[in-house]
């Protein structure tokens, strides 16, 4: 324990060394070969975890002529705060500091799912992959990134899963995930237990894609341990950038289980602290549409695959965004704060161990989306 503890430090420092570098590169990059270098120099500031648009709004929304605009409106002075901020930093401010044109939005996250199932069986996981299977065809997913490539940027694109290396043409996903973005920064996530297995032409896509890999360590013994870190070992041969999440420390309760042991929603009075807390306000590509969070499309999969308990039905009633909404329709949609369906998230996080699941090798656990 103490050596695999020690280890873990080690990489944690190398893998903070890799990311800095790799920050580095990509901004010495986007001012060699990008036009405007004063704004790929603001790009930089994002990729650096940066809010300067948010900044520049903030400052303005406390001028005095700012404030006393707001004071003369008639109506709900917050919300209208709210969508003067939105202006502010969608539609002039961040498509400006990274180079976006009026015809596609800023987005901060964008996942792509494109397998649901996974190799291991967590505990309270939040896709619930243990009791799903299957994945969606190539063809499908590189129609929905060119199809919404036209409509959006994502400052960060990340492909995960489920366990995304099971998916048989990876490669075509992430060559495809690159042409889309050329300067997004790209993420695969994984758990890390095929890296073994993979193929060098999956290799060679990661590098020649520039994506950054993220492993997640979801338990904490030694037979995982020693396939665990196999798996970076094989990264690290491979030159790839990597960083190491530890979920199983930071793993938590996204929903609650009926008698039955099947998944039901937290009931929160107070759907702006569920917000407030929430960390996965990403969004999502699904079904060719275009999601505020990933709970979204993960519960109507969960729907298909009949392994939901009652209480969802706000969430299976949400109606994404299509290829047809306009550009200002899709920035009210993604930037339009607090929604009813927030309610059905906690509060607060109930922290607990990822476990291996039983029920992960129950007859639900066969059925196919």
């Amino acid at each position: 324990m103490i050596q695999d503890g020690f280890k873990m430090d080690f990489y944690y420092t190398v893998t903070m060394f890799t990311r800095t570098k790799h920050i580095v590169n990509e901004t010495i990059r986007f001012f060699l070969f990008t036009f405007g270098t004063f704004r790929n120099f603001l790009y930089s500031c994002y990729v650096a975890r940066l809010t300067s648009a948010g900044w520049v709004a903030h400052f303005l929304l406390h001028c005095p002529s700012v404030k006393k605009h707001l004071d003369s409106l008639n109506g709900d002075k917050e919300r209208e705060k709210s969508t003067l901020f939105s202006k502010l930093t969608v539609n002039w401010l961040l498509p400006f500091f990274v180079g976006t044109t009026n015809k596609r939005v800023l987005v901060r996250f964008l996942d792509l799912r494109p397998v649901f199932s996974c190799v291991l069986k967590c505990d309270y996981c939040f896709v619930m992959s243990p009791l799903l299977k299957g994945y969606v065809p190539a063809e499908e997913l590189i129609e929905w990134i060119e199809t919404w490539s036209k409509k959006v940027v994502p400052l960060e694109f990340m492909v995960t899963g489920g366990e995304p290396l099971l998916h048989p043409e990876l490669v075509r996903i992430l060559d495809a995930a690159r042409k889309a973005w050329k300067h997004s920064r790209l993420e695969l996530i994984t758990n890390g237990m095929l890296l073994t297995k993979c193929q060098p032409a999956v290799f060679e896509a990661i590098r020649a894609n520039r994506f950054d890999v993220l492993v997640t360590k979801h338990f904490d013994n030694p037979e995982y341990n020693e396939k665990f870190w196999a798996g970076i070992d094989v990264l690290k041969k491979e030159k790839i950038a990597f960083s190491i999440r530890r979920s199983d420390k930071y793993w938590f309760k996204a929903y609650q289980k009926d008698e039955n042991g099947k998944p039901i929603p937290f009931h929160s009075n107070d759907p702006c602290k569920s917000h407030k807390n929430c960390f996965n306000k990403i969004n999502v590509l699904a079904d060719n549409s275009l999601w505020y969070c990933c709970l979204l499309p993960n519960t109507r999969f969960q729907d298909r695959a009949g392994i939901l308990g009652d209480g969802w039905q706000e969430i299976l009633d949400h109606r994404p965004l299509t290829s047809e909404n306009s550009r200002t329709e899709i920035i009210r949609y993604l930037y339009g704060g607090v929604r009813k369906e927030c309610h059905l998230c906690p509060e607060h996080y109930e922290y607990i161990v990822p476990c291996e699941l039983g029920a992960a090798d129950s007859p639900q656990a066969k059925r196919k989306l």
